[in-house]
């Protein structure tokens, strides 16, 4: 289930996330901050029982359009699957 969050993520929020880790959106979305300071957004997601994660792109590029809200209606829900397992 994903987490309940108050307040969505917004271009000033995303932009002073230095904290590695998964940071949530909200609805699944989480932006992730790897120890190098790269960001990117993934989609977790539970098929049949079984998490997953789609990566939707970097923030750079992704981030012109309602921060990778929008991407996987775009992409007709097709991205990158990587298993959520990991933490």
């Amino acid at each position: 289930m994903p987490k309940l969050i108050e307040k969505e993520l917004n271009a000033l929020s995303v932009n002073r996330i230095t904290k590695p880790g998964r940071h949530a959106d909200g609805s699944g979305l989480y932006l992730n901050v790897e120890r190098s300071g790269a960001k990117s957004w993934i989609l977790r997601l539970m098929v049949k029982g079984k998490a997953h994660a789609i990566g939707l792109g970097t923030y750079r590029r992704v981030s012109g359009r309602s921060q990778g809200r929008d991407r996987p209606l775009a992409q007709g829900g097709r991205g990158r699957r990587r298993s959520a397992c990991r933490a």
